[in-house]
């Protein structure tokens, strides 16, 4: 039976060595004009690039996403970097401004909603600003800073993070000790009153 433990325990440790960590869930509140909310998963890829100019991509976008408007699911929902506006839109093609819910652009100075570039984003937490990109786009004179605000976006981190494999290995290893511990003090104890 002891083998038996042994090869259970470093099974249970080679397969949480090979898991990858969750990195966490993030919820987006749009309120304003649009009023809705998603959440995200931050480990789930992109599902594309989209936006190209001169050979160069300035958005990414997800597909299929779960929300709480009257248009759910979302088919697209594509991030735009700060050349395009930092915005967010919604709609039924990554390119297509035409069929959208909603185009948003990022006031006051076009900051993006992630780091990093559109082929890698990391997304981020904090609270964002938006005007329509149509009304924005149909008024060139207007400053960005000047822009009137019709939406607010709060991103906020849902969960925590589950510890990381090397956490889960370190515990394991100390359970497994402290079992090896107490049965050889146990079998310590036996033979001497024998």
């Amino acid at each position: 039976m002891g083998r038996n433990v042994w090869a259970g325990w470093l099974a249970s440790v080679l397969l949480l060595m090979v898991a990858p960590a969750h990195a966490g869930l993030l919820k987006y509140e749009l309120t304003g004009v649009d009023n809705l909310s998603f959440v995200l998963d931050t480990s789930r890829p992109i599902d594309g690039v989209s936006a190209e100019d001169a050979g160069v991509f300035h958005a990414f976008y997800f597909t299929n996403i779960q929300n709480t408007s009257a248009h759910n699911p979302f088919p697209y929902l594509t991030f735009y970097d700060s050349a395009f506006g930092g915005g967010l839109s919604a709609g039924i093609g990554p390119d297509d401004g035409s069929s959208n819910y909603f185009d948003l652009v990022s006031v006051p100075s076009f900051s993006p909603l992630f780091n990093g570039s559109v082929s890698s984003p990391s997304l981020i937490t904090g609270t964002f600003h938006f005007a329509d990109l149509t009304f924005a786009l149909a008024n060139p004179d207007v400053p960005v800073d000047q822009l009137p605000v019709i939406d607010t976006l709060k991103v906020t981190n849902i969960t925590s993070a589950v510890p990381e494999t090397g956490t889960w290995v370190m515990m394991i290893f100390g359970f497994a000790a402290l079992g090896c511990m107490t049965t050889f003090r146990r079998s310590a104890q036996e033979s001497a009153v024998l």
